[in-house]
């Protein structure tokens, strides 16, 4: 709670003046009980209204003898005029106004204020439109994504698999992922490379799976991958493969393995 805000906001003001409902009046009566500087604010403002009463009782005049008098004569009530402008019972009625003409401003204030507190709900609610909206956006991108794996491609894949000339290598998880799984297909006469994920760990911020194809006992780099697609194609591979195998690079690949960060291997059992 900003008390400072609060008292700015003219609500005391409009407290002292009449202004508010009962329920808004009920508000700064708890407010003031938890605030003492709440409550002092509401004295001043009650002691400023007193004295501007005081300041301005000499400045209203009474209404001129002469005219009530005129008024009243028509009915032979002269003797009533004179007592009445002896009467103080319209000293009250415009004092009291001469309080609510200085309340009215501060009245105006915090209506002010409470209109600026609707445009920053206001505000507030678009805000959290717009953060909706950007995770809208990012649900479409991973539909759009799996709309990708459609009947179609999914047909063209499965005559890979289906090739004879397809050769199948299960990589299966290492210490570091021992649940994840990833098929290879090697295409012996195109020599093309199929990566079908079964399981492979969310990576990190700005790092991706890497795939590497062991030729000799060398790693050579046969592509970096999505790993939210389920099927894909890589790189051609030429050369008498051993072995294939995954590791977590940073974000674009590496020219050699991190052997430390190795998630799946699997060896041809036909070359």
């Amino acid at each position: 709670m900003n008390v400072e805000s609060y008292i700015e906001s003219g609500v005391l003001e409009a407290y002292v003046g009449g202004f508010l409902s009962d329920a808004e009046n009920k508000e700064v009566d708890q407010m003031a009980k938890k605030y003492p500087e709440i409550k002092e604010e509401i004295e001043k403002i009650q002691e400023a209204v007193r004295v501007y009463a005081h300041q301005n009782e000499s400045a209203i005049q009474p209404p001129s003898l002469d005219s009530i008098i005129m008024n009243l004569a028509e009915e032979g009530k002269e003797q009533e005029a004179e007592e009445k402008i002896k009467s103080p019972n319209w000293m009250p009625y415009a004092l009291a106004a001469a309080i609510t003409l200085f309340l009215l401003t501060s009245f105006f204030a915090y209506t002010l204020y409470q209109d600026m507190q609707g445009l920053r709900s206001e505000v507030a609610s678009l805000s959290e439109r717009t953060s909706t909206l950007e995770e809208e956006k990012d649900y479409i991108t991973e539909q759009y994504a799996a709309l990708r794996q459609n009947p179609v491609v999914i047909e063209q894949h499965q005559k890979i698999i289906d090739d004879p000339a397809s050769i199948p290598i299960i990589m299966t998880g290492l210490e570091s992922a021992p649940q994840s799984k990833v098929h290879v297909f090697w295409h012996s006469t195109s020599k093309d490379v199929y990566l079908l994920i079964d399981d492979l760990p969310e990576p990190p911020k700005d790092h991706q799976y890497q795939l590497w194809a062991i030729i000799d006992g060398v790693s050579l780099d046969a592509g970096i991958f999505d790993h939210h697609t389920k099927m894909q194609k890589l790189r051609h591979v030429e050369g008498k493969v051993s072995a294939f195998a995954v590791t977590l690079e940073e974000a674009g690949g590496k020219p050699t393995p991190n052997l430390d960060r190795m998630f799946v291997k699997g060896e041809l059992k036909e070359v």
